[in-house]
């Protein structure tokens, strides 16, 4: 029969360097804690941040419809001005009451391709 040989024993503190367990979670909760304090900071310079660019974005998006709806408007009458005097083929959609009164021998060519996407209503 063999006998065995224990290791001498060694105390946790050696193993550790010179720390016991306890001592070493609390210093690694600690910093733990001290990196979510941190985390916590940033995340509330972040939402107030968001919030900001929010309240900018919504400022800015107010005041769109009152610089666009001028200069759209402007050139919706340019463009209804530009058109106004093309014959009906060139420029009205298949819905236009115009087309019932609309002679086929006072058409021409055109000098451009009508787009009839541009005009049409699809459903």
């Amino acid at each position: 029969m063999t006998t065995r040989r224990r290791a001498p024993r060694q105390s946790f503190t050696a193993v550790l360097g010179g720390g016991s367990v306890f001592e070493k979670n609390k210093i690694r909760i600690s910093e733990l804690e001290t990196r979510i304090a941190g985390l916590d900071d940033s995340i509330r310079q972040n939402e107030s941040l968001a919030q900001a660019l929010l309240a900018q974005g919504e400022r800015s998006a107010g005041r769109l419809k009152d610089y666009f709806g001028t200069v759209l408007k402007v050139s919706s009458d340019q463009f209804a001005e530009l058109l106004g005097d093309r014959p009906l083929p060139s420029v009205a959609g298949w819905g236009e009451p115009g087309w019932q009164s609309w002679d086929v021998s006072n058409s021409r060519d055109e000098s451009f391709i009508r787009a009839g996407d541009l005009v049409e209503q699809r459903s």
